[in-house]
């Protein structure tokens, strides 16, 4: 259980840092198809499998929502950084080689 958290809240990440959320309607999907071939070949009962199902919705989601604000982060981050570089009036006066003509 460990191992299926863990990979699909790196999974949902990673689809957060780059898809829109409807990219998690076919990942559901898929999802929903791994564990219960999993669930199958381990040999698990009917409610294990549905624990897992929820939870590999659940840890999708909540990577999305991670990866998501993750991406918002860094866009505001570089944008800022961008606006900060031309801050500068130029050209000023002092800097000119020669002066202003008036």
């Amino acid at each position: 259980m460990p191992g299926l958290i863990i990979a699909t809240l790196l999974i949902g990440a990673a689809l957060g840092m780059r898809f829109k959320v409807f990219v998690l309607v076919p990942t559901f999907g898929l999802s929903l198809v791994a564990v219960l071939a999993a669930a199958t070949a381990h040999g698990s009962n009917a409610l294990a499998c549905c624990i897992a199902a929820v939870l590999a919705f659940a840890g999708l989601q909540v990577g999305y929502l991670s990866g998501a604000l993750l991406r918002f982060h860094l866009r505001a981050n570089a944008s800022s950084r961008l606006t900060n570089t031309f801050k500068v009036a130029w050209p000023r006066p002092e800097a000119m080689p020669f002066p202003p003509e008036t």
